[in-house]
């Protein structure tokens, strides 16, 4: 508004006279509509200014991509033990548990000399930090759904 609003047009109307119509014509810049720009066609320094705007617009917005990436993957990274702990108990359950592994007859004599139990140590603590965090983990994902 500052630039044009006081240059005259080449040809054309200069629609940077008012506040509300520089706003309005800044927004439709940066929807990449510049037809309020071409009363000024031999103003270098508005090429010069439409293109680093045009860079600096496009480099803040990969920044912010990345950032939110970043911050999704910490995020991912933190949780990654607890999902793996619990995939892992519910294996554990689904061998135990699964009762046409004994139905097999190609398995049985395998199965008898088996062992029935899959031993996973970890301690009390962990294991309710690791329920509790899976809970909060599935509430969050519910919220977002």
């Amino acid at each position: 508004m500052v630039l044009l609003s006081e240059t005259s047009p080449d040809n054309g109307i200069n629609t940077f006279t008012g506040f509300y119509q520089s706003i309005k014509n800044t927004w439709l810049i940066l929807l990449n509509d510049y037809s309020s720009l071409e009363p000024w066609t031999k103003n270098y320094l508005l090429d010069i200014l439409m293109i680093t705007f045009s860079l600096s617009t496009a480099i803040i917005l990969l920044n912010v991509l990345i950032a939110l990436v970043s911050n999704t993957y910490k995020e991912t990274l933190k949780n990654a033990h607890t999902i793996w702990v619990i995939e892992l108990a519910e294996i554990i359950a689904e061998i135990e548990l699964n009762p046409l592994l004994s139905l097999q007859p190609s398995l049985s004599k395998e199965l008898i000399n088996a062992s029935w139990t899959i031993v996973y140590k970890a301690s009390t603590e962990n294991v309710e930090k690791w329920a509790t965090k899976h809970e909060e983990m599935k509430k969050n994902y519910q919220n977002t759904i």
